[in-house]
């Protein structure tokens, strides 16, 4: 499976190569990878058994994604008018600037990012706007946050519970407050809204507040590292479907990695350094290199920081331990069927 991901990359980077072709369906939904998949039979001509599935769901996530820009964009203006500074986080910034089609990158939710102090006024502005704790179940209804859900998140993550407001033609948006950049692990800094707030830029091309360029891409370097080995701790983070090293965020990193400039990149590493996050930071490019074989000349000095170290292997267990994964990354993100079966073992039930 690792030769057909890398091939499916390096497809997308419009390198002659069709190993990609034959990935199945199970494997590309798990990943979060069929839009990439979708995209390149397109461009391909390549008429798989699944196309006409994967035409559909394009549709889908295109009218989603949509519909999420112009609801960021009504958001940023009335953060603007209330003088409350905000970044929109991940999804909505990539996937307009770093993907060859938007709905080739879906996602699900907004995530912004405010400070701390500023959270009451920022939930009183959803509560007036129509948006309550809860998600969406799978009959359709909203299922309403309880006290103890809504204080555990607010005191034990790095985000507020889920806001969600149904919208017009039964479209649900949801809302993720965060209140940390990264969050703290065993040993790990804790980054806040003021760490970063001179690095939020007004994005000309997608109308909203977001990070820039060197900052997103320490955000999506610690949100992979931060997933890697503590959202095993409670299944809840991921709706009971631990996916810690999702190689969706892999192939976005090296999409970053790729754009940057020698300059641009130095510059992460400074940033990161002085954040105290640069062990994340290396620790995801050092994955990202190793998983998909990449071979780029503005990581050549840094050959040292950037070797997989064994602490991305590790994870933490209900008692605060450090404990190491029985099997390889590479067998945590390219054979699923051991991948679930470890997870049955070592994750909290």
């Amino acid at each position: 499976m690792r030769k057909q991901i890398i091939s499916l990359f390096r497809a997308y980077l419009n390198e002659n190569t069709q190993d990609w072709v034959e990935i199945d369906e199970y494997f590309l939904l798990y990943q979060h990878l069929d839009m990439f998949y979708y995209y390149l039979c397109k461009k391909n001509n390549i008429e798989p058994p699944l196309m006409e599935k994967f035409e559909v769901r394009k549709k889908v996530i295109e009218s989603r994604n949509r519909q999420y820009i112009k609801v960021a964009r009504d958001l940023n203006a009335i953060f603007e008018n209330q003088s409350i500074q905000v970044a929109f986080l991940k999804g909505i910034q990539t996937s307009e600037k770093y993907y060859e089609e938007p709905w080739i990158r879906y996602y699900s939710d907004l995530d912004i990012l405010v400070a701390r102090e500023m959270i009451p006024e920022v939930e009183k502005l959803f509560y007036q706007l129509g948006y309550v704790f809860g998600h969406l179940k799978d009959n359709g209804e909203i299922h309403h946050a309880t006290r103890e859900e809504i204080l555990y998140q607010k005191l034990f993550t790095h985000e507020i519970y889920n806001l969600v407001k149904k919208e017009n033609d039964n479209v649900f948006i949801n809302v993720d407050i965060n209140f940390l950049f990264s969050w703290k692990g065993l040993s790990d800094s804790e980054i806040e809204f003021n760490d970063i707030k001179n690095d939020i830029i007004f994005d000309s091309k997608i109308k909203i507040n977001t990070l820039d360029k060197v900052m997103n891409f320490i955000h999506l370097c610690c949100h992979l590292y931060n997933e890697a080995r503590y959202f095993a701790l409670n299944r809840s983070f991921l709706g009971g479907d631990p996916r810690e090293i999702q190689l969706s965020r892999v192939f976005e990193i090296a999409l970053i990695l790729k754009d940057l400039k020698q300059e641009e990149f130095n510059s992460v590493v400074y940033s990161s350094r002085k954040l105290n996050c640069d062990n994340k930071v290396f620790a995801s490019i050092g994955v990202t290199k190793q998983l998909l074989e990449l071979n780029l000349s503005i990581l050549d000095n840094y050959t040292e920081e950037l070797k997989v170290k064994d602490e991305f292997n590790s994870y933490i267990d209900k008692d605060q331990k450090v404990k190491y994964w029985p099997i390889s990354i590479e067998d945590r993100v390219f054979d699923l069927k051991l991948k679930v079966k470890t997870c049955d073992k070592i994750f909290i039930n």
